[in-house]
């Protein structure tokens, strides 16, 4: 029997070829199912440290609708009024210092006082735009929704 080019020449009746046949058959298949189990524990991982990681507890949007009932705000604190959408219960808003606004759509912005469309006092709703992020509440900390930037005339 001779050994040439990694085959075994000779003893073809005593299957010793075929023995070869089947020995690299099982290295090949496990060669496989170290592959696969591999990226099978890649995979585990990979969700495993996606779960672990902390998630946004915050959903910003652009809402349209009417606000109403505009009072000024104290030292500190910027406007509140009612903004009611299209198939949403009413909110009760309040601006905060500094809060981006536009006079119109599309105009300038502004990042100092009051929205002109938001005035404290007028009984006439006002349509606006606003950029809302709502919070959910994490552990004992309260959720709220927080006005990022109001447009007028939305």
């Amino acid at each position: 029997m001779a050994v040439k080019y990694g085959y075994i020449w000779g003893d073809h009746q005593n299957g010793v070829i075929g023995r070869v046949t089947a020995m690299a058959k099982v290295a090949d298949m496990q060669q496989a199912a170290r592959s696969w189990l591999t990226w099978g524990a890649i995979l585990v991982l990979g969700v495993l440290v996606g779960h672990a990681l902390p998630a946004s507890s915050a959903s910003p949007k652009s809402e349209t609708g009417v606000a109403t009932g505009i009072t000024p705000g104290t030292s500190g604190s910027g406007s509140s009024f009612v903004f009611q959408t299209k198939g949403i219960a009413a909110q009760n808003l309040q601006l905060r210092d500094r809060t981006p606004w536009q006079a119109v759509p599309g105009g300038a912005w502004h990042s100092s006082g009051q929205p002109t469309c938001l005035v404290p006092g007028s009984a006439t709703p006002s349509k606006v735009t606003l950029g809302l992020i709502t919070v959910s509440p994490v552990g004992s900390a309260p959720g709220e929704t927080i006005v990022a930037w109001v447009e007028c005339g939305g």
